[in-house]
């Protein structure tokens, strides 16, 4: 396996990140703005809202210009919107900066799918496009874990004697920073996929390459199941029943991590009992 994908992998994570990092934060942002459950909710959906529209808009500019551009235009934007989050003092600027990372999302899934099926033969498609899915699953994890335990924690960086104070504003600005190492690391070490000639010809053509590596996957992938499952846990939004930052972050790393191990145990069996 080439290295440089572990990059693309890494976008796909701060990709997802992104998206559930905010979840167990808003029972604060729902005391802090005096949110109703409404708009908790508008503003959890907001993101994924964005991305839908915007999804086949960045495809058809990464056959144009490049995955790798595209690919940096995407982890860029998502570090605007950390960084908006990060300094939001209104439920408006909150909805800005989802917005923001919702816009530049979708330029990530089928950049990175593209560019895995650009740079991998047949055989190797497969393992490359099931890896995606992986990073998909660890973001959905670790999302609101990490987003949950930042916010409550206080700590010193020993290298540069920088100390951080519990606020909920952490888990933004750590994440921006992550999302600018992983855009110097686009930058310096992934190469182009596509040639000139390619670039212009789908451009034209407005095809992708992301049409021609789906149907060759032989499962279906459990990240769309586990969404429309999320979507219908009736997660309590009002800010009487939500439990606080660090019980909520531990509620969704044991719930992600027993959802996506009991997906993986019915893909393995159907795969070796019918392949």
């Amino acid at each position: 396996m080439n290295f440089r994908f572990y990059f693309i992998y890494l976008t796909v994570f701060v990709n997802v990140m992104a998206f559930t990092l905010i979840f167990p934060l808003l029972p604060t942002y729902a005391q802090r703005f005096n949110a109703s459950t409404l708009e908790i909710g508008m503003l959890a959906g907001s993101f994924g809202l964005a991305q839908l529209f915007c999804s086949p808009l960045w495809g058809r500019v990464s056959d144009r210009i490049g995955r790798k551009p595209t690919i940096m235009m995407c982890v860029s934007g998502l570090g605007l919107g950390f960084l908006v989050l990060a300094v939001s003092q209104s439920l408006g600027m909150l909805f800005v900066g989802r917005l923001i990372q919702g816009i530049f999302s979708g330029a990530s899934l089928p950049s990175a799918r593209a560019y895995a099926a650009d740079m991998s033969d047949k055989a190797g498609r497969v393992k490359s496009m099931g890896r995606i899915e992986a990073a998909l699953a660890l973001g959905t994890i670790l999302g609101p874990f990490i987003g949950g335990v930042l916010a409550e924690s206080s700590f010193t960086i020993p290298i540069i004697n920088f100390s951080v104070q519990q606020s909920i504003t952490t888990p933004f600005f750590f994440s921006f920073l992550f999302a600018m190492l992983n855009f110097l690391l686009v930058f310096f070490f992934l190469p182009e996929s596509l040639s000139n000639e390619l670039k212009l010809s789908r451009g034209k053509r407005g095809s992708s390459t992301l049409r021609k590596c789906v149907p060759s996957l032989p499962v279906r992938s459990p990240h769309s199941l586990s969404w429309r499952l999320y979507g219908r846990s009736g997660f309590p939004t009002t800010r009487s029943t939500f439990p606080s930052s660090p019980n909520l972050s531990w509620a969704f790393l044991l719930l992600g991590s027993g959802h996506y191990l009991a997906l993986w145990e019915l893909s393995h069996w159907l795969l070796s009992s019918y392949f």
